[in-house]
C-alpha cells in the first residue's frame, strides 16, 4: 500500500473517531443540562409547596428531596 493511501485511511479513521467523540460529548452535555433543569424545577416546586404552607417533611416526601435539602431550600428563600 502506498503512503498516500495509508494516510487517507488514517485520516478517515481519525475523522470518524473525532466525530464520534464529539457526538458523545454533545449527548453527555445534553443529558447533564436536562438533569440540571429537572433539579431546578424540583427546587421551584419545593419553594412553591413551602410558600403554600406545607411542612418540610411533606415537601420532602412530595419532591423526593431529603429533609435537609428542603431546609436548605427554605433557608435560601428567606
Amino acid at each position: 500500500m502506498d503512503m498516500n493511501k495509508a494516510k487517507m485511511i488514517n485520516d478517515a479513521v481519525v475523522s470518524t473517531l473525532e466525530r464520534k467523540a464529539k457526538e458523545k460529548g454533545l449527548e453527555e452535555g445534553l443529558e447533564q443540562g436536562l438533569e440540571k433543569g429537572r433539579e431546578e424545577e424540583k427546587i421551584e416546586i419545593a419553594l412553591n409547596l413551602l410558600k403554600m404552607g406545607l411542612s418540610i417533611k411533606q415537601v420532602a416526601e412530595g419532591t423526593k428531596f431529603t429533609v435537609e435539602k428542603v431546609e436548605e431550600i427554605r433557608n435560601n428563600l428567606l
